[in-house]
């Protein structure tokens, strides 16, 4: 049965962090389905909110194909009640860029999981995404970033793929 976040020690809860890091740090969407629940949402900087995991993995695709690296680094984060509120810094990488430059974001984040009882019930149905269904908690996820400066370098890299004939 997998145990409550209310219930974690802080490095538990920091392990769940990283361990979600590292799953998109991949830029792989098929680790998004060991942490969000089917019906999960998103909100990402000032996009529309997106309903259900497989919304979630269409969002995220296309944007991990523009890139060769994301790296999440934890600034501090807390728990209150079901809720851990993280900030950090994110790293990114485009992928063609010339000059291979690092475009760094803060960010800050807030992750809605599930209660007790909520856990408990998903755990049963089996809508989980770990063989033990501790990871697959997150039932909203809130993305607070100004991701211009990365979409400015996704452009100013496309527009030098033009001008070379590659096409981006």
């Amino acid at each position: 049965m997998p145990l409550p976040i209310q219930k974690r020690s802080n490095e538990e809860v920091r392990e769940w962090i990283l361990e979600f890091q590292k799953g998109t740090d991949s830029l792989d969407t098929s680790t998004l389905g060991l942490f969000y629940t089917e019906d999960a949402t998103l909100n990402y900087a000032n996009n529309e909110t997106l309903v259900g995991l497989k919304s979630i993995v269409n969002f995220f695709e296309p944007i991990f194909k523009l890139l060769v690296s994301m790296k999440h680094t934890i600034k501090d984060f807390g728990v209150i009640g079901e809720i851990i509120y993280l900030t950090c810094t994110i790293s990114y990488t485009v992928a063609n860029d010339p000059e291979n430059r690092v475009i760094k974001l803060p960010a800050a984040a807030a992750f809605r999981l599930l209660g007790e009882e909520e856990q408990e019930e998903t755990f049963r149905k089996g809508k989980v995404g770990k063989e033990d269904g501790e990871w697959a908690c997150l039932r909203a996820f809130e993305v607070y970033l100004d991701p211009g400066p990365l979409y400015g370098r996704l452009g100013e890299v496309e527009k030098l793929l033009q001008g070379e004939g590659k096409g981006a």
